[in-house]
């Protein structure tokens, strides 16, 4: 049986697995407000939950050292 909180998450995993990689150390792959590292948000696959995937392409070619 699958769990029905799966379908939001981006890597399949439940808020209860997220919470378990950051218990032990883990990254999740998410940040919250503060840059520290988060469970995924349950909204994350909404496409009406207004979630923006930031580009840093422009920022990392400004800041390139070479």
């Amino acid at each position: 049986m699958n769990a029905p909180t799966r379908h939001w998450h981006p890597f399949g995993r439940t808020e209860e697995e997220d919470h378990a990689i950051l218990d032990n150390g883990g990254d999740t792959g998410w940040s919250n407000e503060n840059g520290r590292p988060a469970p995924w948000p349950q909204d994350f696959l909404n496409p009406n939950a207004g979630w923006v995937i930031e580009n840093n392409t422009q920022n990392a070619t400004e800041n390139a050292p070479f």
